[in-house]
């Protein structure tokens, strides 16, 4: 927009100068200049206002679509208003949305991708980890929930270059609600990264994330996009918009807290800033702006993508992707021109034509001689690009030769081996792994594949230099060039701190907290297990429970504090008393279960029970306090009183009742009666 101007200052000039004429010309201008408004533009999201979308809103709140002469719209997505269907329909000019956008491309539908935000697909099945589910392999026979195929085609092409059969997994249209996963309603739920995993952690839920990446699919997601029509209609209003949101996406991965509260305050996100602050890292890591310049697109990559939609059955082959891809930096074609004005002047005279020849000529020289400059200098830009990328990722990092041969490393290798370069180049990467049958770098070299550079992944040991041996999550692909293979790339992670962790989380998650001994979670689990254990080796299985006697007098009189350490004794007694195979829960405030497989006998089980009894009936002084306790004891029995869970858990219970009756501190076994027989009966 051309700047105010001030009416009366050019006023005042122009009567200096006597020129009336040119004072109205100069106020009419300036009245245009200033009436001239931004021009309205609406942004579809492809959903909810999240972190996911902070570039836009950055762009917004700091001026920079203003100071590009837009005054942006920015409209949340749901399931009933998707970002395609909005810019197709021209409800929106621009929109956000994943590899969709490509495959209605392909389908002859006229949209341009103008950047790539994420320069890794956010889309992954997550699992709970008690399901069982490690891989795709595992989906056969399982619910997985997701949304329809063309939202969802990266999670749709693992199934297919899994080679699963789409009638093997029952597939749910998705209700967006991660308590479907949560409460067992679905096996596996498609979800993004940066979202879901989240509510999972918050609630303590070990899960599994399977992404597409380790299968060899990758697409580029969250792309900007509009339509050939917006293109060709307002090429300047492109160019401003995408340029003003890159802008805006610089800003807000500069300054996320921010723009964090900025989305709390202004676009009301239901989301907690702690939810926001794990959705601003993971959207880091999937922008990779320290590596990647924001919004840059490969057109390979892109290739690479549709290529995939062809191997899967997505789209026919002969495609093509030109004008998909937009180029700021295009310039126009004049050389239609410039043929009709030397066919002009070559009817005038030959001469003429001769000059505008040469002219032609040497500029078409000097052109290439400017694109050979060119190229030397983006491969000069390509190499330290190369050697800056591989220098500065995270993970150890080797290249290797067409034998498996370390030419370099870089600085993490270094780090995390204890290698330097010059003592590890010349050796076999696999060399390092702990299994010295493992021929990793081998295997890749020598498998034949039709997309050689397909990123596959493992999970193996590796050794140290100080022989220290350590679990690694490692990615491995070939670099070929005209379908020859030129080397290998390994890219290997440490993972002994995330298996540590998830050891931890999972032993917490079957700990109670107190005593640690089982919880409830546990001793379900196991019991529901070891039955079925039982069922196949035709074992029997004894169910314990007991509940401390006067317990509450203790908490009432003494405070919680003496209550714990009582509680810590007695499952100290049980755990010196019981064996070490039989597994003891607490399972409520004073309420312990022993789960005891294989017994001798349903006797078998009053034994140990008794001699708990018989200690814990003693007095023990606890902070100058003498406290006196006691323990009942119920038992029952599988096969022998019953065949099923919930009423081996039952009698069990009855069975602790009775010793409650008969004056406590003692143990008895179930017995049958009539009023069990008549309760377990049908009506």
């Amino acid at each position: 927009m051309q700047a105010q101007r001030n009416p009366r200052r050019c006023i005042d000039s122009v009567r200096s100068g006597g020129k009336a004429l040119l004072l109205s010309v100069l106020l009419l201008a300036s009245g245009i200049a200033c009436a001239a408004p931004p021009q309205p533009i609406s942004l579809q999201l492809r959903w909810l206002h999240q972190f996911q979308f902070a570039g836009y809103y950055a762009a917004k709140q700091q001026g920079y679509y203003q100071e590009a002469g837009l005054d942006v719209e920015i409209v949340a997505g749901s399931p009933q208003r998707r970002s395609v269907n909005e810019v197709l329909s021209g409800r929106a000019d621009f929109a956000v949305a994943n590899s969709e956008v490509l495959y209605h491309r392909l389908q002859g539908r006229p949209l341009v991708a103008l950047a790539a935000i994420f320069q890794h697909s956010a889309s992954a099945f997550l699992v709970k980890q008690q399901s069982g589910i490690r891989s795709p392999q595992d989906f056969v026979g399982r619910r997985l929930m997701m949304i329809n195929t063309e939202a969802n085609i990266e999670l749709v092409g693992v199934l297919g270059k899994e080679g699963l059969d789409p009638d093997s997994v029952e597939i749910i249209d998705s209700s967006f609600n991660i308590n479907d996963l949560i409460n067992d309603r679905t096996d596996i739920f498609s979800s993004y990264i940066t979202n879901e995993p989240y509510l999972l952690s918050e609630l303590n839920i070990p899960y599994n994330v399977i992404s597409p990446a380790s299968y060899g699919i990758d697409f580029y997601s969250d792309v900007l996009f509009t339509t050939e029509a917006m293109l060709e209609k307002s090429p300047d209003v492109v160019r401003a918009f995408r340029a003003a949101s890159l802008r805006g996406w610089s800003y807000a991965l500069q300054y996320p807290e921010e723009i964090i509260q900025l989305i709390k305050d202004e676009y009301a996100s239901n989301k907690s800033l702690k939810h926001l602050r794990f959705e601003a890292g993971k959207t880091r890591e999937l922008i990779m702006p320290d590596l990647i310049q924001i919004g840059h697109m490969n057109p390979g990559r892109w290739r690479h993508m549709a290529d995939t939609f062809v191997s899967e059955g997505f789209i026919e082959p002969g495609y093509s992707l030109e004008g998909f891809l937009y180029d700021p930096y295009e310039e126009p074609d004049y050389s239609g021109w410039l043929k009709a004005i030397a066919g002009l002047l070559g009817i005038i005279v030959l001469f003429s034509a001769v000059s505008v020849f040469l002219y032609r000529f040497n500029r078409k020289l000097h052109r290439q001689i400017e694109r050979r400059e060119r190229a030397e200098k983006d491969s000069s830009r390509q190499k330290s690009l190369f050697v800056a990328i591989f220098n500065s990722t995270p993970d150890a990092t080797i290249l290797c030769d067409t034998e498996g041969t370390i030419l370099m490393c870089n600085p993490a290798f270094t780090r995390t081996f204890g290698y330097q370069a010059d003592e590890i180049t010349g050796q076999t990467a696999d060399s390092l792994c702990e299994d010295k049958e493992c021929c990793v770098a081998q295997g890749l070299l020598q498998t034949q594949s039709a997309n050689l550079a397909t990123p596959i992944s493992y999970e193996m040991n590796y050794r140290r230099k100080n022989n220290e041996v350590f679990p690694c999550e490692v990615q491995g692909c070939r670099i070929d060039r005209d379908q020859e293979v030129l080397g290998l790339l390994l890219v290997i992670r440490d993972i002994t701190l995330q298996k540590q962790t998830q050891a931890e989380i999972t032993r917490l998650a079957m700990t109670d907290s107190l005593t640690d001994l089982a919880n409830r979670y546990h001793f379900e689990q196991s019991l529901q297990e070891t039955i079925s254990l039982a069922k196949r080796n035709d074992q029997q299985v004894s169910l314990a429970l007991m509940d401390l006697d006067f317990f509450k007098q203790v908490n009432d009189l003494h405070g919680h504090a003496v209550g714990d350490a009582v509680l810590l004794h007695a499952a100290s007694v049980l755990k010196k008393t019981f064996r070490q195979s039989d597994l003891i829960a607490r399972i409520g405030g004073d309420e312990f279960a022993i789960l005891m497989y294989a017994p001798d006998s349903p006797e078998f089980a009053r034994v140990p029970a008794e001699r708990v009894i018989k200690e814990l009936s003693s007095p023990i002084i606890i902070d100058g306090h003498e406290i006196s306790i006691g323990a009942s004891f119920g038992v029952a029995t599988y096969p022998t009183d019953t065949d099923n869970q919930k009423d081996l858990l039952i009698y069990a219970d009855v069975a602790l009742y009775d010793s409650k009756n008969r004056g406590r501190n003692c143990c008895t076994l179930y017995e049958k009666k009539q009023e069990d027989i008549n309760q377990l009966a049908p009506e």
